[in-house]
């Protein structure tokens, strides 16, 4: 190509690339004057700091921007707002709950980080929950009489140790009196506020209402949720929930026992008593945490309190849970059996938590006892095989089948009711009871290994020279 024509073309391609530019200033140009002006006709001020900040913000667009921290509603306000639900249902409660809160006002200015500190803040409100427990105590006891006294020793008085045969009705009063103060704090025991607040709703908020609407279980099958059920399992599953429904339905077979007019109080009164029980341990799950806002020790002086004081609204025919009743007989009635049933439902919510409430300790405690049961288990069968039958044994290990299969099969993902069945034979042959006894069946594992080493043989070592554990 001649130079002349070489420098004709690329002149041309300047020349258009200088008017494209131009083009596009005078676009922008255009741009900003059309954006300007709709900002003036907002009267919206745009200036060079606006420029930047909206230029910023263009540039953070595509970014990841951090989340906003939770916020949760300030502790006081919560705990001030909870003390304006006392005033109409429980007005005897409303003089404690407002020493509660003064005192944790205190505490949150002062910042106070010994405990005796903090504890010294609470004095009054200590003073406080002594009064009403008191109260609730001489109102359960005098409800029971002698009679529901002894009885209630009877049945509870093992479990903490408590003397069930008293010299006069005046000692019988006083360990029933003992005895259901421990009942209390042993239903408000937990690793967390979460366990303690599940304890209290399962006892007196779900078995009030069930209570309240007359619910029952006639005949509980599991095959209705499990069709392929194993027979034992479904057994099990049965005593399991007839064991946990007892005192419901204990208290609606009592109901029958009584009139209409005073059936009506009961469930006006246990309307009341779950309504603001239930939307008060709503709250406190919601809001606070022990551990955060107050120590372990305060959450459970607090979370106490407000049982007691729901309770002896409950048990008191003057309260107003008892409003709309005019009879002050049947008043009367109601509150007593108010004070029967609280007490089978505390007994059966302690029995419960005994059973099946393990801390991490005893859980891991439970799984090395039954790991050693286990092991010497297939130690002393290896000991009473022959050389042959030893030899299939440790072949039939080899290939995970027989008693070697558990913990290998789908059934880990699967209900599988043969399977059920085959561990079932297993337990027993350990030892190990149903969930009728003990849980962690250490009463009966302590049983086998002491009948095993009268055997003659030592269970922490293998019983041949080439068993693998």
């Amino acid at each position: 190509m001649p130079a002349e024509l070489l420098d004709l073309t690329v002149g041309d391609i300047s020349e258009t690339g200088g008017k494209r530019q131009r083009a596009i200033d005078i676009l922008n140009v255009k741009r900003e004057e059309i954006a300007k002006d709709g900002l003036r006709r907002q009267n919206i001020a745009f200036d060079e700091t606006g420029f930047r900040r909206l230029e910023n913000a263009m540039k953070n667009f595509k970014a990841i921007i951090p989340p906003a921290p939770v916020v949760t509603t300030d502790f006081l306000t919560v705990i001030t707002t909870l003390g304006g639900t006392l005033g109409m249902l429980l007005p005897m409660a409303a003089e404690g709950w407002s020493t509660f809160v003064s005192a944790m006002t205190v505490i949150a200015a002062e910042k106070p980080v010994d405990d005796i500190e903090r504890s010294g803040k609470l004095y009054e409100f200590s003073l406080a929950y002594d009064s009403v427990l008191q109260s609730l105590l001489m109102q359960m006891t005098k409800g029971l009489g002698v009679v529901g006294c002894d009885r209630l020793l009877k049945r509870a008085g093992g479990l903490f140790g408590i003397e069930v045969v008293q010299r006069g009705p005046d000692a019988k009063v006083g360990a029933a009196t003992e005895l259901l103060g421990r009942m209390f704090d042993a239903i408000s025991v937990g690793s967390d506020s979460v366990t303690i607040l599940r304890n209290y709703n399962d006892t007196f908020i779900k078995e009030g209402s069930q209570i309240r609407y007359l619910y029952s279980i006639t005949n509980p099958n599991g095959s209705k949720w499990f069709p392929k059920i194993s027979r034992n399992h479904n057994t099990l599953l049965t005593n399991i929930w007839t064991k946990s429904f007892v005192s419901v339905l204990k208290a609606t077979n009592a109901l029958g026992d009584y009139p209409q007019e005073t059936i009506d109080i009961i469930q006006a009164s246990l309307d009341r008593f779950t309504a603001w029980f239930s939307a008060w341990l709503s709250a406190i799950n919601a809001d606070i945490r022990s551990g955060i806002q107050l120590t372990d020790k305060e959450f459970r002086l607090m979370i106490q309190w407000s049982l007691f004081s729901g309770l002896l609204s409950l048990m008191s025919e003057t309260s107003p849970m008892y409003a709309d009743a005019t009879d002050s007989v049947r008043k009367v009635e109601a509150a007593k059996f108010h004070i029967t049933w609280v007490c089978d439902a505390i007994i059966n919510t302690i029995e419960f938590i005994g059973k099946y409430q393990k801390t991490p300790e005893q859980i891991a405690e439970a799984i090395n006892a039954r790991a050693e049961l286990e092991k010497a288990y297939f130690i002393e069968r290896f000991d009473k095989l022959d050389k042959d039958l030893r030899d299939i044994e440790k072949r039939k290990k080899a290939l995970k089948i027989g008693d070697w299969a558990v913990g290998t099969l789908k059934n880990l993902f699967s209900y599988d009711a043969d399977f059920f069945e085959f561990e079932r034979g297993q337990r027993a042959a350990m030892g190990l009871p149903e969930f009728s006894g003990d849980i962690t069946g250490l009463a009966e594992a302590e049983a086998t290994r002491v009948a095993v080493q009268e055997e003659g043989y030592d269970h922490r070592a293998p019983a041949d020279e080439d068993v693998d554990y």
